[in-house]
């Protein structure tokens, strides 16, 4: 749950303005995050200021993204002009407006942890992610392009209508002709 608390960041409504605010903001979290222990070795108070930290950062994502939302994704999307599945949004944002959601670096580091020593980077994909799909037009989009083939899906098409068969590693697709047909 986001903290209600006051606002960290008063934006000014102009997105590269905001963007460069909310930038600076998440950089100093990051920073006060970064003299705290890790997870697993910190106090009950030391875990208190992570959350107060990691609470700021989320209100401040949440009030970007409800000033800015569709900003941001017509420029991720190039006005919707590119189809970006779920992750490719969030690592394109996170290029964007620095600190925003967190990069494809800080996601793989997180996923080294057990989910009791995570801090927790991936609930701040989700609010981006849930802030594109509440929106009945980016939603819209956003589902569009999860319902498209993966590029590898696109590579293997040729093969499977080839040979009527694909291995995938994890499954096998076969093609079985069926007797009338």
């Amino acid at each position: 749950m986001v903290d209600t608390a006051q606002s960290p960041i008063e934006l000014t409504r102009e997105f590269d303005k905001d963007a460069a605010l909310v930038s600076e903001l998440f950089a100093g979290l990051d920073t006060e995050l970064a003299t705290l222990p890790a997870k697993p070795e910190r106090t009950e108070a030391q875990q208190a200021a992570a959350d107060a930290i990691l609470g700021r950062g989320r209100r401040a994502r949440e009030e970007f993204l409800a000033v800015h939302l569709e900003t941001l994704y017509d420029a991720l999307t190039e006005n919707g002009t590119r189809l970006l599945r779920v992750a490719e949004l969030a690592y394109a944002a996170a290029d964007l407006v620095p600190g925003l959601v967190p990069t494809r670096e800080r996601i793989a580091e997180e996923r080294t942890h057990p989910q009791k020593h995570k801090e927790g980077w991936e609930y701040d994909q989700g609010i981006l992610i849930s802030r594109v799909l509440d929106n009945a037009r980016t939603g819209h989009h956003l589902m569009h392009a999860m319902a498209q083939p993966l590029p590898e899906a696109l590579e293997l098409l040729d093969e499977l209508r080839r040979t009527d068969r694909v291995d995938l590693g994890t499954s096998l697709v076969e093609r079985k002709a069926t007797s009338g047909t």
